[in-house]
């Protein structure tokens, strides 16, 4: 019977076996044993004497040999270079791992081959490793993706567990962290950070201030160190380099897009499966924001050194005894409006040591500890008149 040339043959990398087997299984019935190695045949030409040598070298019993897959009569379909490996070690009559396709040889290598192209296809998907995405049961938990894959059943996973929809998130550059826009009918400030998709209606009365985006700041003092910013058709900003307008791109379980958000079993959503978009608010702020957060800290507070991304720091914030999880943005206005403060601030950590600032505004109160030539942010937390020992300034 003629042999396969390897570059042919299946070759599943043995961190994919497990994941491997599991998608033959859903295919074909597959068992798993131990047979004799000098009973096993072939299927492939080549064999590279240094990799089998070097795989050999690793182990100390045959049993301990990652299994070899054969088919239903005995052939070889990926494990060639162990299962040569084990008779140049410990001879023909030793017993070795392993899982057996129950398909003939041409059927069985057919199979393996899909399955191995499908683990080894690169993952098209507009997001990279680091970036924020939106997902859990109702896609509105924020996750911090540290990891993009497959699992054994071909869905594409963010940190091993399977992302059927996400939402790539609006990202804001420094220069833009600081600035606030002032309502021109009742005087309130808020951050640009804060204004989310409508940035201009004022968050406490109400007015529409979107005419004041395409006012050159000069012209007005109340955008005094603001850009201008123009909304689009949505009302959102148009100025790209400043706020990023969100866009959403759903999946299916094998990561083929759909027009329409996902259902929660992966199906693209249409006529015949209908489903409900739930949105809730975003629930934690991720690391690479807090690092952000705490460059501009440290620019506000200059030449202190802010260091805010202590991993308990991080922790608190989520915690779900500040009731109203700590934003993004509230942090941006607690580190502005603290930096008003800066001189008492100082004042207060060179005579105590530790100092707590405590927002008025949002009642956020954070705990800062000097050391050497930085200051540690200690904890956070939400609370309304906020007792401690220590001195505070209000901000």
């Amino acid at each position: 019977m003629p042999l396969y040339s390897r570059k042919d043959m299946p070759q599943v990398n043995t961190q994919n076996l497990s994941k491997a087997i599991s998608m033959a299984k859903s295919k074909v019935k597959v068992t798993k044993g131990t047979l004799d190695v000098g009973s096993l045949k072939s299927s492939q030409k080549e064999l590279i004497k240094s990799k089998v040598k070097g795989i050999a070298a690793k182990y100390r019993k045959a049993g301990d040999m990652k299994p070899i897959i054969v088919s239903k009569d005995n052939y070889i379909i990926d494990g060639h270079h162990r299962w040569a490996a084990a008779i140049y070690k410990f001879g023909n009559d030793v017993r070795v791992p392993i899982f057996t396709i129950h398909l003939k040889k041409d059927d069985a290598i057919v199979l393996y081959k899909t399955i191995s192209n499908s683990l080894k296809e690169n993952i098209n998907v507009p997001i990279s490793v680091g970036d924020t995405v939106l997902g859990g049961k109702f896609k509105n938990k924020r996750i911090v993706v540290k990891s993009i894959g497959k699992n054994e059943k071909g869905d594409i996973t963010i940190n091993n567990k399977p992302l059927l929809k996400f939402r790539i998130l609006p990202k804001l550059d420094e220069e833009s962290l600081g600035q606030t826009i002032n309502c021109d009918n009742c005087g309130w400030e808020w951050e640009v950070a804060e204004g989310g998709s409508d940035l201009y209606i004022c968050h406490k009365c109400g007015h529409d201030n979107e005419e004041l985006g395409s006012m050159a700041h000069n012209s007005n003092p109340k955008l005094a160190g603001l850009s201008v910013i123009k909304p689009d058709g949505n009302g959102r900003p148009s100025n790209s380099s400043q706020y990023s307008k969100v866009t959403e791109i759903y999946f299916d379980r094998f990561g083929n897009k759909c027009k329409n958000p996902t259902t929660l079993d992966g199906r693209c959503i249409d006529k015949n499966n209908p489903s409900p978009t739930i949105r809730e608010p975003l629930s934690e702020i991720p690391m690479a924001d807090l690092k952000q957060i705490d460059t501009f800290a440290d620019k506000k507070l200059n030449p202190l050194d802010m260091v805010i991304t202590d991993k308990h720091f991080f922790d608190r914030l989520n915690d779900p005894r500040n009731d109203k999880e700590i934003s993004k943005a509230e942090l941006i206005g607690f580190f502005k409006r603290l930096a008003k403060k800066k001189k008492t601030f100082l004042d207060f950590l060179d005579k105590y040591n530790q100092v707590v600032a405590v927002d008025d505004r949002t009642n956020i109160n954070i705990p800062f500890m000097k050391q050497a030539n930085k200051v540690i942010a200690k904890t956070v937390m939400r609370k309304k008149d906020f007792k401690t020992q220590n001195q505070k300034v209000s901000i």
